[in-house]
């Protein structure tokens, strides 16, 4: 974002948030079309960058033990996209897809064990957003009610193999999540033949965004592997949580 923030920039606008609304400035008769469309096609993200650049480096983890609720304020990105799923009735407009080609022989068990490793470690994952008298909250779920499972198919019989992997991507990419329901992660493990696999992730938008999928994948890979071997999790323990940003922003 701070590379479409420079754009344009550089194209003589100015960008600020006024009271969290975005806002644009520029010389009388002289913002170009380019800017326009660049802010229209990023504008929550804008808004959570600029919100950002103000942030506190050593704010320290806001202390929620005493909220027994579990229920906190969305940021403004957060509340966008839920309204935007609301008017919809629920769409995959902003699902976020991504298919890795491995070689087979993942223990479905391990793979388990890891994302549940990981949907503990990321309190988004495991967030779901509920209305109640007008108002929507999202409510972090603690383990004890996450049921996670991984689609898992065998396409060893299959004559068109590519093509029953792409069905199964593009089916991923068009089903909606149920944001007052569902896990935010959906894994499929699909196995072609003795030499290829394809491991697919799919995350709402509300949950995580391009670079935070890739880490997503970065920690699968690193905890199986440490799982495989025995280990515990190596990771280190996040300070704070998506929904402390959300509270500071509020």
């Amino acid at each position: 974002m701070k590379e479409v923030y420079s754009k344009i920039t550089a194209l003589g606008v100015k960008v600020y948030l006024e009271e969290g609304v975005l806002k644009a400035k520029a010389p009388k008769g002289k913002i170009c079309p380019d800017a326009i469309q660049l802010i229209k096609n990023n504008k929550e993200e804008l808004i959570e960058y600029l919100t950002s650049k103000t942030v506190d480096k050593k704010v320290k983890r806001i202390d929620r033990s005493n909220n027994t609720e579990r229920l906190y304020p969305l940021s403004f990105t957060q509340q966008s996209l839920w309204f935007i799923d609301k008017l919809h009735g629920g769409s995959a407009e902003y699902n976020m897809s991504v298919a890795y080609e491995i070689k087979p022989g993942l223990d479905i068990d391990l793979m388990k064990q890891v994302f549940n490793t990981i949907i503990k470690r990321h309190e988004v994952l495991r967030t779901v957003y509920v209305e109640n008298d007008g108002e929507v909250n999202q409510y972090i779920r603690p383990m004890s009610e996450v049921n996670f499972e991984i689609t898992f198919q065998d396409l060893s019989e299959y004559e068109e193999k590519q093509q029953a992997i792409s069905n199964t991507i593009i089916a991923e990419r068009n089903k909606a999540f149920d944001l007052a329901h569902d896990l935010m992660i959906r894994v499929s493990y699909v196995v072609s033949n003795q030499n290829k696999a394809v491991l697919v992730f799919s995350m709402h938008h509300i949950a995580s965004d391009g670079w935070s999928i890739e880490v997503l994948a970065k920690e699968f890979f690193i905890l199986y592997d440490a799982f495989r071997k025995g280990g515990g999790n190596p990771l280190q323990e996040l300070r704070v949580q998506y929904v402390d940003y959300a509270h500071w922003q509020r």
